[in-house]
């Protein structure tokens, strides 16, 4: 069962580019996990061994 949960933030002026990026550095990496996952699931690949080392996934898609 898939679950949601709606928030509402009132930031103050110097609060909203720091949300702003923070929200859009999630967004970033769920949509990056989720094209590696969706790419690996169409190639038959077991995903849980590789993304076991986030670690070493990320800094090279950071670099870009």
């Amino acid at each position: 069962m898939r679950q949601a949960c709606s928030v509402r933030l009132y930031p103050t002026k110097e609060q909203e580019p720091y949300i702003r990026s923070i929200i859009g550095c999630c967004r970033f990496v769920y949509n990056h996990f989720l094209t590696r996952w969706t790419e690996g699931r169409l190639e038959g690949i077991c995903l849980c061994a590789r993304m076991v080392h986030v670690e070493r996934i990320v800094p090279p898609v950071l670099e870009r």
